[in-house]
């Protein structure tokens, strides 16, 4: 889940450096600046506002995914070790 998180941030950012302008344009309210991977683009203050969003909203699914992952993972060890008989856990 971690990697698809990962990805969608990455689809987007690249996304972002091509469809954005590269210039201000003060007639559609394309003056808010951010550097995306090493290019100035301009953007509404909506449009980073969600997109800003989207960011933390990929990046607490992500964390959420991996903490679910790590306590199946700890269910599934902890029954397979009670079939055994280990007293590990």
């Amino acid at each position: 889940m971690m990697f698809l998180s990962g990805a969608a941030f990455v689809c987007g950012a690249s996304y972002l450096q091509r469809s954005l302008p590269l210039h201000p344009i003060e007639a559609t309210g394309d003056i808010i600046h951010r550097n995306i991977h090493g290019a100035f683009v301009y953007g509404t203050k909506l449009e980073w506002s969600v997109l800003d969003a989207l960011f933390y909203g990929i990046l607490v699914f992500g964390v959420a995914a991996a903490l679910l992952l790590r306590r199946a993972l700890r269910v599934v060890s902890r029954k397979e070790s009670a079939l055994r008989g280990d007293d590990r856990f």
